[in-house]
């Protein structure tokens, strides 16, 4: 089985000198040659989010190529890369493996994994606001639950916590997301979530802390 799938968005973007829009997008191959096994292949077009980037209009596109693997009912193993193309010259290289395996069946369903992360940029000496270091290694425990309290209404939960290693630090990092969604129907999806990020547990005043709130609208035809 073969599948197609397609994101564009325009973005309207203010800033002190100007107001632009900068379109963006996502596109994805998905490849089911078993039941068992899915292969994604996909580009992108994105921002940053911080303001410095998007001040100076820094874009990214990226290729990538994923495998999942269901091991089992219960086992997911997946690995997944890409290499991104900056607008400023930088290049980034981005791999990540997991192993995943559900551990509660019944409402609600929990599954616990395990997750190992590299992150490598070509020009860390430049400084343009994104996040940007010659190598990050990050090894994480993730809890995930889903629950469907109702018709329609889905809840769902991730918390991880692990290390990090950077060219020039390391600590520990800790994170969470709460998501909510309703389907009314099978054309339209209502949905809202949290999330929050932090690298702070070892008291470093250049700590990266990030949360935030989102919500979407899905109108499927």
């Amino acid at each position: 089985m073969v599948e197609l799938d397609a994101s564009l968005f325009l973005n309207r973007v203010e800033t002190e000198s100007e107001t632009r829009y900068e379109p963006t997008y996502d596109v994805w191959l998905t490849l089911w040659p078993s039941d068992m096994m899915r292969f994604d292949i996909s580009t992108s077009r994105s921002s940053f989010d911080d303001v410095d980037s998007i001040e100076k209009n820094i874009l990214m596109e990226t290729v990538g190529l994923s495998m999942d693997l269901q091991a089992d009912p219960d086992l997911r193993l997946s690995a997944r890369g890409s290499y991104g193309f900056i607008s400023d010259g930088n290049r980034r290289i981005f791999a990540q493996a997991e192993a995943e395996r559900r551990v509660l069946r019944h409402m609600p369903t929990v599954f616990a994994a395990a997750r190992y992360t590299y992150t490598g940029f070509s020009e860390p000496e430049l400084d343009n606001g994104y996040f940007n270091t010659a190598w990050l290694h990050s090894i994480e425990a993730t809890l995930r639950a889903e629950w469907q309290p109702a018709p329609g209404w889905g809840i769902g939960a991730v918390a991880n916590a692990g290390y990090e290693w950077q060219a020039d630090e390391s600590k520990p990092i800790w994170g969470g997301v709460l998501s909510a969604s309703y389907t009314p129907n099978s054309s339209i999806t209502f949905g809202l979530d949290t999330s929050h990020q932090n690298s702070n547990l070892s008291g470093g005043s250049d700590a990266f802390i990030r949360t935030t709130f989102s919500g979407g609208l899905d109108i499927r035809w």
